[in-house]
């Protein structure tokens, strides 16, 4: 509440104090409101009430389970108090123009400053890399679901444009960076571009790299059981007997906890809608069309998947991830 709900209404507080301010841009994020599957760019009620926000923590701290109920089916409390920061930008942003940025899993870059870029181990990233060294093998979720993921660039560029064409008008424009309605792709394109690519450089940690995904949770506890849990204290037992460090159990440890941490975006399928951004990036001149690349459908899957990867292995792979 204070890093997302409280700073945001603070900056805008002192917005409105500003004599010559031209936009609001808030950055929020396009999962604030997952329990609709078809998620379109307008600004949603809000969760909860922030009165009844602040008394429920004032009786209950920070009670885990009581808080996971709280939050009514929104994943976590990251997108709950995004998705009422945006409401209340909505309601009170007054006279200064004011537009929302909703972008999806942010991801390397697609060119800029150059393909492939990234510089931390946030969103997706551990999560690919995972499958990709032979860490994970087993997720609840479907094959065939679709994965969200937008290059930073584009939400940048999304931004600069939204921002330079902020009207002011009593609406919130909103906006999303997101491609699962325009330009989708999915888990079978990771394997075949992201993951092979880490194979065929040699850079899996385990041999023969894969993801099974299952529905149930039990088969997910039966399948982590024996298809990791049993390898990783073989391995450890391997390693003492030759009188090394185990390593393996802890290793595994920290990849289910991220696992587990990305359950409820593994085991479920959103379409959000990217109309405005598309009809927004339509409106540029053809020169403005390229250098503030935005349209989700410019983005070329194998080609981005596989600089992704590069950009992995490069930026990141000699820094550790645990």
């Amino acid at each position: 509440m204070n890093t997302n709900f409280e700073s945001t209404k603070k900056l805008l507080e002192l917005s409105q104090r500003m004599k010559n301010i031209e936009v609001f841009l808030y950055i929020s994020t396009a999962f604030t409101h997952t329990q609709k599957k078809v998620l379109v760019e307008t600004v949603y009620p809000p969760p909860a009430k922030v009165e009844d926000i602040y008394k429920f923590i004032e009786e209950n701290g920070d009670d885990e389970q009581a808080t996971l109920k709280f939050i009514n089916g929104q994943p976590n409390t990251y997108t709950f108090t995004k998705s009422l920061s945006e409401a209340y930008l909505s309601k009170h942003h007054g006279n200064v123009p004011a537009v929302i940025i909703r972008p999806s899993i942010v991801s390397a870059t697609n060119q800029e400053p150059i393909p492939g870029w990234l510089d931390n181990w946030y969103g997706s990233t551990p999560f690919l890399m995972n499958a990709s060294e032979g860490w994970l093998r087993i997720v609840r979720g479907n094959y065939n679901s679709g994965i969200d993921f937008i290059p930073v660039d584009f939400v940048t560029n999304l931004s600069i444009v939204a921002a330079a064409k902020a009207k002011r008008t009593n609406e919130v424009q909103v906006f999303h960076s997101t491609t699962s309605a325009d330009n989708p792709t999915d888990w079978s394109d990771f394997k075949n571009y992201f993951l092979d690519e880490v194979v065929r450089r040699g850079k899996n940690d385990l041999p023969y790299p894969n993801i099974v995904f299952v529905e149930s949770k039990i088969a997910l506890a039966i399948g982590s059981f024996l298809m990791q849990t049993v390898p990783a204290h073989m391995l450890d037992l391997w390693l003492k007997i030759t009188g090394k460090e185990p390593r393996y159990v802890k290793i595994l440890a920290q990849v289910i906890r991220l696992r587990d941490s990305y359950e409820h975006f593994s085991s479920n399928d959103w379409i959000m809608r990217s109309d405005r951004t598309r009809q927004l990036h339509a409106s540029l001149s053809p020169e403005d069309q390229e250098k503030f690349q935005c349209d989700p459908t410019q983005i070329n899957w194998p080609e981005y998947l596989k600089d992704y990867c590069r950009g992995v292995l490069k930026y990141l792979k000699p820094r550790k991830m645990y």
